[in-house]
């Protein structure tokens, strides 16, 4: 137990530096938020994910050590279905389709998602 509890100070150095870096990653996560509400009302859920793409590769740059996975997987999704539209490859596009469906890369949605209200107070979809 006490190295746990040791591992946990060490790894923040302290409980300022936790508090820090949280608050800086939720800064983001609030100042993203409306603008992926936006984009996700202005082009509904396919497109209005294209449009987020760039604040949501922003976050996933700065997410933390605990869902960086996630926002990977859910980034990379979107790219591919971005990449597949730009291509005008409709079997790419609908192949892109899939998988941004598929229960991993959902799974990977919830997390952020859900990671952004535990943590930081504030929806992201």
């Amino acid at each position: 137990m006490r190295l746990l509890v040791a591992g946990a100070l060490v790894g923040c150095l302290s409980l300022n530096a936790c508090s820090s870096e949280r608050d800086q990653w939720c800064g983001h996560v609030e100042e993203a938020a409306p603008k992926i509400g936006k984009a996700l009302d202005e082009g509904g859920s396919e497109n209005g994910l294209l449009d987020a793409l760039p604040v949501l590769h922003d976050l996933a740059d700065e997410a933390p050590d605990d869902v960086r996975g996630e926002w990977r997987t859910l980034v990379r999704a979107i790219q591919d279905l971005d990449e597949a539209v730009e291509a005008e490859d409709e079997k790419a596009t609908q192949q892109a389709a899939l998988k941004l469906a598929s229960p991993d890369v959902q799974d990977a949605a919830h997390a952020v998602d859900q990671e952004a209200r535990d943590v930081c107070h504030t929806p992201l979809f």
